[in-house]
């Protein structure tokens, strides 16, 4: 692939670099002498760069530029996990993997909002659903739960568990809670707690009947000032 020819050309790179540093090394030393006499400003240069470690930046910014590469192979991968384009039809699927797929879809959105997030993870069998679809309801509350937090930034904790023949998985956030008076329609359609402009209010109502087309239920409980937990349940089959 593409990506994979990039990050083999930058290790073929980086590894000439340490070759080439070598070399130039050697012939600094072997030619001090003669260089200082015959060209004194090609002497300093030469000596310069030994002592401004250039190669040792250049070696870090190509480590970096590879370790780049693998974190956009990684978000590829995540991409294609979570849009799932060539299975349409429902799969077996592990659900932890499917939160760490998500969450790493939201990064962007976590770190601009501050947002730290804790893993509470239990052993899951895996459940038959279908991914993309189970993936949008997950990506939809947890960019909701970063939303939800003060400029500061905040917490959200991320929980799965066994409970009967129901898998859990919890979404819970310490930000502004949704108000008492729109908590009993907040899966109606264009119900929203964000500002004029900046929502729908079709996420979670999608959610909600995305959930139910699976057999499971999607609960929340909101404390005003305190924070939110929305709970997604499917079933064991």
């Amino acid at each position: 692939t593409p990506l994979g020819f990039s990050r083999s050309n930058v290790e073929i790179v980086r590894e000439r670099l340490g070759e080439m540093g070598q070399v130039f090394d050697r012939f600094v030393e072997v030619t001090a002498d003669t260089l200082a006499a015959t060209d004194p400003e090609a002497a300093l240069h030469a000596r310069q760069l030994q002592e401004e470690h250039c190669r040792e930046e250049m070696e870090e910014l190509l480590l970096a530029t590879g370790e780049g590469l693998n974190q956009i192979s990684e978000l590829v991968k995540s991409l294609r996990d979570f849009s799932r384009l060539d299975r349409s039809k429902n799969d077996r699927v592990d659900l932890n993997k499917g939160i760490d797929d998500v969450l790493r879809i939201a990064n962007n959105t976590l770190r601009k909002r501050n947002a730290q997030v804790h893993r509470d993870y239990a052993e899951l069998p895996l459940v038959e659903c279908a991914p993309s679809q189970i993936n949008q309801v997950l990506l939809n509350l947890i960019v909701n739960a970063a939303q939800a937090l003060p400029e500061q930034g905040g917490n959200i904790a991320i929980g799965t568990r066994v409970n009967g023949r129901f898998i859990e998985i919890t979404v819970e956030d310490d930000g502004h809670g949704i108000p008492a008076d729109l908590l009993p329609r907040i899966f109606d359609p264009f119900v929203t707690t964000k500002e004029i402009g900046k929502g729908t209010g079709l996420g979670l109502s999608i959610a909600y009947q995305i959930v139910q087309d699976h057999g499971g239920a999607l609960t929340v409980e909101s404390t005003p000032g305190t924070g939110t937990c929305f709970t997604l349940s499917l079933p064991v089959t």
